[in-house]
């Protein structure tokens, strides 16, 4: 299980659900082109989305024939991922589950993605984290990870309405990754990192001048090997 220094992602996530309107944001927007072409072909594969919050990613990869499956720290964001496929008549599993103890047999997915997550997972535990997600991935399996580009800091506060939440980031590059995974068979295959895309959600002018022109969203693929 994660450490206690997660409570408030959770209690912030969890507070954010109550709150949440469906819109895209900067770093999705930001991410969706390259991350959706790096999973590549999903039908018929099963999927782990692995820090699913709302549940878009999952309900569009259900949507392209996958059999998903989310996992989220907050039961907030797992009760809105449940509502919103419910609604869209999808039949996705959901569970309140965290990457450190994931509830699944060995080799059970073809793939998993996880967006802008493992940035919250500490460097106590980002190795407990990487073998978990290798244990449930399929061998030749792919795991797509999206992240908040390094450079950016290590701190980021949720503030919803005049609440604030700290959410300590944990900013590695993608070398790091590399040497992480390798000790769990994986192997990166591919990264690229990505400038800011304006948002159609609320970002506000004076955030956007401060990213525009530098890179915000680093994503990269890992292959278990056999």
């Amino acid at each position: 299980m994660m450490h206690k220094n997660y409570d408030d992602v959770e209690k912030g996530y969890d507070y954010l659900s109550k709150y949440w309107k469906n819109e895209a944001n900067g770093a999705q927007m930001t991410e969706f082109k390259p991350f959706f072409k790096m999973i590549g072909n999903v039908k018929n594969k099963k999927v782990l989305d692995a820090g699913c919050g709302t549940g878009d990613y999952a309900i569009l990869l259900q949507q392209k024939g996958a059999t998903v499956f989310g996992i989220d720290l907050s039961k907030g964001m797992i009760n809105y991922a449940k509502k919103s496929a419910k609604e869209k008549k999808l039949n996705i599993f959901f569970q309140k589950a965290d990457v450190c103890s994931l509830p699944f047999e060995d080799n059970y997915f073809d793939k998993i993605i996880i967006a802008r997550v493992l940035g919250h997972v500490s460097n106590e535990d980002m190795k407990i984290a990487a073998k978990e997600l290798m244990r449930v991935l399929k061998p030749k399996g792919e795991i797509i990870v999206s992240m908040i580009h390094p450079n950016l800091g290590n701190i980021s506060n949720l503030i919803v309405n005049g609440k604030i939440f700290h959410m300590p980031r944990f900013n590695r590059t993608v070398k790091e990754y590399v040497k992480i995974f390798s000790e769990f068979k994986g192997k990166i295959v591919g990264s690229g990192s990505f400038k800011i895309v304006k948002s159609f959600g609320k970002i506000s002018k004076e955030a956007y001048d401060k990213l525009k022109g530098k890179d915000f969203i680093e994503i990269f693929k890992v292959i278990k090997n056999n």
